[in-house]
């Protein structure tokens, strides 16, 4: 009877290791499974991404194609070139998505950027024009990347891409100040070419100043007085002078969006044409005088903690900042160039 008892164990025991090993086996089967729905998973999504991108890209060549098929015939090969280089670029750094309305960095964006960036500084800078200006206007940098890159990319930030998406922050406040310079013209020594190019980037730069006050109530300033607010933090022995720079990047933004106006003039020779209708004339479709006047800049700026900084700032010149570097930093305004 011990024997018969015994051998049943056995059996048992022999039943019982192979539910087991089949069990195992199943679950072993299970994860892999699940590991290849995965790897499944993250190949759509890096297809969608890739295929959203490439979306973006074809709707701006397009949209930008057509509104320069008609100049292309009056173009030096120099001025496409250029014209072309700076497309690419535009187009590779991002785009807003046609269903979310998101804004979505392309995988060099960065790179874009700082290329963007040096052409500005070979050729508007070094050969005292404004033609990377124009092409940047044309190709809609500022309203259509910059402006939501600085307004929505704050709320994507995380421990991970920190550093990353700071210094695209950094480097497209670096193009907007660059883009929003106060424009030098000799009526008397310029050629019309220049005349025009001049009233085209007037207009573009009162668009500017539009889009960065009534967009999102303003945010774009919260989001650059985000960039300072650290360094506001530091004791003066502790700051770099890269975070001076970035101090004085912010001011000069500020003070340049302060002294946009419409030009004075227009191309017209219409000598029974007022001063005033001249000047709105110069206004671009769709915006008003209301939109871009001081009540409203005060307000945005009020509202975005933009004059708390610069109120921070000036209190602490030279005591906590060094009035070399950022008290040459005035804000005034076109009229009254003795306002602090």
């Amino acid at each position: 009877m011990d024997e018969d008892v015994s051998d049943i164990d056995f059996e048992e025991q022999l039943a019982q290791e192979y539910e087991r090993e089949h069990l195992n086996k199943n679950n072993q089967e299970d994860e892999n499974e699940d590991d290849e729905v995965e790897i499944s998973k993250n190949d759509v999504q890096m297809k969608e991404k890739k295929e959203k991108e490439s979306q973006l890209r074809d709707s701006r060549l397009s949209r930008i194609q057509q509104m320069n098929d008609n100049k292309a015939v009056f173009e030096s090969d120099a001025e496409k070139t250029l014209k072309s280089q700076i497309l690419l670029l535009c187009t590779a750094l991002g785009g807003l998505e046609i269903t979310s309305g998101e804004y979505q960095l392309g995988s060099d964006a960065l790179a874009c950027l700082k290329d963007i960036k040096k052409w500005i500084r070979m050729v508007d800078d070094e050969k005292h024009n404004w033609d990377v200006a124009s092409a940047c206007d044309d190709n809609e940098l500022f309203v259509g990347d910059l402006v939501p890159i600085l307004i929505q990319l704050p709320k994507k930030i995380n421990d991970t891409n920190k550093d990353s998406y700071t210094n695209i922050m950094l480097t497209a406040l670096e193009l907007m100040v660059l883009l929003t310079r106060p424009l030098m013209l000799d009526v008397e020594k310029a050629d019309i070419h220049r005349i025009e190019l001049y009233a085209k980037l007037k207009k573009a730069q009162v668009v500017y100043k539009n889009a960065v006050l009534n967009t999102s109530k303003g945010r774009c300033f919260k989001s650059i007085v985000s960039l300072a607010l650290p360094i506001l933090a530091m004791p003066r022995d502790q700051r770099s002078r890269r975070d001076l720079i970035i101090l004085n990047l912010c001011l000069t933004f500020f003070k340049n969006i302060i002294r946009i106006e419409p030009a004075d003039f227009s191309v017209s020779s219409n000598k029974t044409t007022t001063k005033i209708q001249r000047v709105n004339s110069n206004l671009p479709t769709g915006i008003s005088r209301e939109d871009i006047s001081y009540d409203t800049l005060f307000h945005v700026y009020q509202k975005n903690k933009v004059l708390v900084f610069i109120q921070t700032i000036a209190a602490g010149i030279p005591k906590e900042f060094d009035v070399r570097l950022l008290g040459a930093t005035v804000i005034t305004t076109p009229h009254d160039t003795n306002t602090n």
